[in-house]
């Protein structure tokens, strides 16, 4: 009777233990096999976000380097327009200088000075709303020349209307206008705040040419 009880025990155990086993088996295996697809899917969706994602930053790069090229085309062209009118104020300057009295061949004073106004506003539509695009060194040189060119072309004015105080603008004919602007001239020629501002002026030009230089990689001679 011990002997068929332990028999019996021992069946049971095994029998137990193999319906354990495949119980496991087959209850495991649908959710391992789904854990799986799981874990496929999630891989596959980290790819997928992966690519969007360097996909987006190389979109941003692009977007950045066209930018970036528009900005210094315009850049360029801007230096290239403002030291154009400089240069062209420069020469408004030197003539509007040597249009004193006797001067063979060239404009009267007035004539002098219109053009070395439309020169300084031709200068400045082309600098000041761009000042921000400039090293801030050559920026502060650009607006000492600007600023240093309209005291000159004020002064002279000022004087030339100081001539003619009491004239009415009858009595302001262009030959009374003529004469009082050749005198101004003189004046101003010979006065000290001139002489301050050519001192002022020439080695700020230089000062600049030198820095447009340095930005176009041009050598220095």
């Amino acid at each position: 009777m011990i002997s068929v009880s332990i028999t019996a025990a021992v069946v049971a155990a095994v029998v137990g233990a193999l319906a354990g086993a495949l119980a496991t088996r087959f209850i495991s295996k649908p959710y391992e096999s789904r854990t799986a697809e799981s874990l496929t899917r999630l891989q596959s969706d980290l790819e997928a976000e992966r690519d969007e994602r360097q996909a987006l930053r190389d979109r941003l790069d692009i977007q950045e380097k066209k930018r970036f090229d528009v900005l210094h085309e315009q850049r360029a062209q801007v230096m290239r327009e403002t030291y154009s009118a400089l240069c062209d104020l420069s020469d408004a300057f030197e003539a509007f200088s040597r249009s004193f009295k006797g001067f063979i061949g060239g404009p009267g004073p007035l004539d002098s000075w219109e053009k070395l106004k439309h020169a300084g506003e031709t200068y400045r539509k082309a600098f000041w709303p761009n000042r921000i695009l400039f090293e801030k060194s050559l920026a502060d040189d650009l607006s000492r020349v600007d600023r240093a060119y309209i005291a000159v072309a004020n002064k002279f004015m000022a004087l030339v209307v100081g001539k003619m105080p009491s004239l009415t603008d009858a009595q302001r004919t262009d030959e009374v206008r003529r004469k009082a602007s050749y005198d101004s001239l003189q004046e101003l020629l010979t006065s000290g705040s001139y002489r301050d501002t050519v001192e002022r002026i020439r080695p700020l030009e230089e000062k600049v040419e030198a820095a447009f230089r340095r930005v176009y990689g041009v050598e220095q001679t």
